[in-house]
């Protein structure tokens, strides 16, 4: 891959959980399509294949929505953040007490 040039697929994959994640109800493979300018294959292909690693879930009714796998990448991040702030403030009251 010569020079910045961005992976595509791996923008598309991006640009449909964003799509996804704005649609408190669900979203359709075609609107996804639609919306982002893929042809339904493409669409259909990228979904299935973030469906199968937890990054969206399918319903009932055919609308995708975003899936346990974002969530738990959520949590990791908030979790170390957490850490990293606990560990900072343990140093501060460490630095004023008493040996």
């Amino acid at each position: 891959m010569p020079g910045n040039e961005l992976v595509q697929s791996l923008v598309r994959a991006l640009d449909i959980l964003e799509c996804v994640s704005r649609s408190p109800n669900g979203v359709r493979l075609s609107d996804v399509g639609a919306e982002l300018g893929l042809n339904t294959t493409t669409a259909y292909n990228l979904m299935r294949t973030l469906s199968e690693r937890g990054y969206l879930q399918k319903d009932s009714l055919s609308r995708y929505r975003l899936g346990s796998a974002v969530t738990e990448l959520v949590l990791q991040e908030r979790s170390r953040l957490l850490i990293q702030s606990a560990g900072a403030q343990l140093l501060k009251i460490s630095a004023v007490l008493p040996r």
